[in-house]
């Protein structure tokens, strides 16, 4: 008997089976469409298996694609997916950038007690000089 007291990264993660239906489902919809070449070097590089193009029809393809899809563990289904809906790569989706920034600056968010709104405004317009872009909290 072995026992086994190390789990791999992937395998600490458990989907409901409802989640991840939704989430192969998903994935599904990103990678229709792609060429083939694009989704055998995402499933390969994001741990899913390797896809042998020879001989394989429209209808092979698919299947071999949602057979990988599905026996893949849950935390690589929900990376790739991060991923296709335009993640880093790193398992994180990317925020939306609040309006209130300007970009390309270096970004400071001011905090005050409502008596001190006009020094902070004040503090701001001075950082703007040094290229800061300074937001004031209400």
């Amino acid at each position: 008997m072995v026992l086994r007291l190390r789990r791999t990264y992937y395998e600490m993660f458990t989907l409901p089976p409802a989640r991840r239906i939704k989430t192969i489902q998903s994935i599904w919809a990103n990678l229709d469409g792609m060429d083939w070449a694009d989704v055998g070097l995402i499933l390969h590089e994001y741990g899913l298996g390797e896809l042998d193009f020879e001989g394989y029809g429209p209808f092979e393809f698919s299947a071999r694609v949602r057979g990988l899809l599905v026996a893949a563990a849950d935390q690589a289904l929900l990376d790739l997916l991060a991923f296709l809906e335009g993640g880093d790569g790193d398992g994180k989706v990317k925020p939306h950038e609040p309006l209130f920034w300007r970009p390309g600056t270096v970004r400071v968010f001011l905090s005050h007690v409502g008596g001190q709104r006009r020094f902070a405004s004040a503090l701001a317009e001075q950082l703007e000089t040094f290229g800061v872009h300074a937001f004031v909290g209400t």
